[in-house]
């Protein structure tokens, strides 16, 4: 997760997940039926961040590799 330097606070002191179903950061104190409700008042709206999904592969590394002479 990437967030603007001054949110960085914000994010950093709350205690928040993302729900990758919604596309939002939400306090964790925060159920699924809040968040779904027309009355959620978002804590968080202002808050400028970028989640980035990254997946990784079981692999064998060569440790005799050169990246350059």
């Amino acid at each position: 997760m990437f967030v603007r330097g001054r949110d960085f606070g914000t994010v950093a002191s709350s205690s928040s997940l993302y729900y990758l179903a919604y596309g939002k950061l939400v306090l964790t104190d925060v159920g699924q039926s809040d968040l779904l409700s027309d009355h959620y008042d978002d804590p968080l709206k202002n808050v400028t961040y970028a989640v980035f999904r990254i997946g990784t592969k079981q692999t064998k590394l060569d440790p005799t590799f050169q990246y350059g002479s």
